[in-house]
């Protein structure tokens, strides 16, 4: 078995989102914004949003419910990047 590691340093804040179930009833979105803190995944419906940060050793979580109009890619990462980025300050 070949095994290969890898060591990389974020240069700067990257953010990605995926919609699965495009054009269906199943439709939602994930994705995750990863910054030299770690990574905030999330998970975005119409009507509900969840962001799941960890951070030393701890699980952070923000729910977003009843949501009037559903969340684009964009707002996602970015209130994913402002929801780790405050999990930080809050916690360090």
């Amino acid at each position: 078995m070949k095994k290969y590691q890898t060591n990389s340093g974020i240069g700067k804040p990257y953010g990605h989102c995926h919609i699965v179930n495009r054009g269906t009833d199943n439709e939602y979105k994930q994705g995750a914004y990863t910054f030299r803190h770690g990574i905030v995944t999330f998970y975005s419906e119409p009507t509900f949003a969840t962001f799941s940060f960890v951070l030393d050793g701890r699980i952070h979580g923000l729910n977003l419910s009843d949501i009037k109009k559903p969340l684009t890619e964009r707002q996602l990462v970015v209130q994913a990047g402002k929801f780790g980025r405050e999990v930080v300050s809050n916690f360090k």
